[in-house]
């Protein structure tokens, strides 16, 4: 199994967390177009800090810092984090049809994912995905959408609309960088599903 640190996914939802929070108290500057960029920086940094700790721990180390479970104590840290954040500070109430969307949207996402890997999807195929999932943050956002969004949340959910908006501009330019629609594709998945779990209870009717 794959280190935490070492997972693009972690950091990517790690980065929209904290671009999120910048943007709520307006010093988020150009952050949030670099979030790729960031997100890339954070993972091979997690790596190398990794590489350095797992030395260091197999030299003095007795036993692993786990929970009763087995879960590493760092992952549990990021994750109450992520939840304070998300759905405690930004309260959210999604209907039904745009929790069910989003299910969807985020499934999809890692499908076309393979799919790019794999030769089977090209750029452009992935920029209309990427233009369905700004479709329905646009949607999350809209007065009578029925979505219950706090301020905060809803900055957010704009923030993260434009950002989707660019990348999908990035896959029908004429020198998309190799491996970006993946990447891409699957960081936003990652937002998709942090938008999801976001929500403070049940979809509203």
């Amino acid at each position: 199994m794959k280190a935490w640190y070492k997972s693009k996914t972690v950091w990517a939802g790690v980065v929209t967390a904290v671009i999120g929070m910048l943007t709520t108290i307006g010093v988020a500057g150009n952050l949030a177009s670099e979030q790729d960029t960031i997100a890339n920086l954070l993972t091979q940094l997690g790596v190398m800090v990794g590489g350095i700790v797992a030395v260091y721990g197999r030299m003095t180390a007795k036993g692993r810092v786990t929970t009763a479970t087995g879960t590493p104590i760092p992952m549990i840290l990021i994750c109450v984090m992520l939840s304070l954040f998300i759905g405690g500070c930004s309260r959210v109430n999604l209907t039904q049809d745009a929790w069910a969307d989003g299910e969807s949207l985020a499934a999809d996402l890692i499908v076309v994912r393979d799919q790019v890997q794999a030769g089977e999807y090209t750029d452009e195929q992935a920029a209309e995905v990427m233009d369905d999932v700004a479709d329905w943050l646009q949607v999350l956002i809209e007065d009578d959408s029925g979505n219950k969004l706090s301020p905060r949340f809803r900055q957010h959910v704009i923030t993260q609309k434009n950002i989707t908006r660019r990348k999908a501009q990035i896959l029908r330019g004429d020198d998309v960088p190799v491996g970006y629609a993946a990447r891409a594709l699957e960081r936003t998945a990652a937002m998709v599903n942090l938008f999801r779990r976001a929500d403070s209870g049940l979809p509203s009717d």
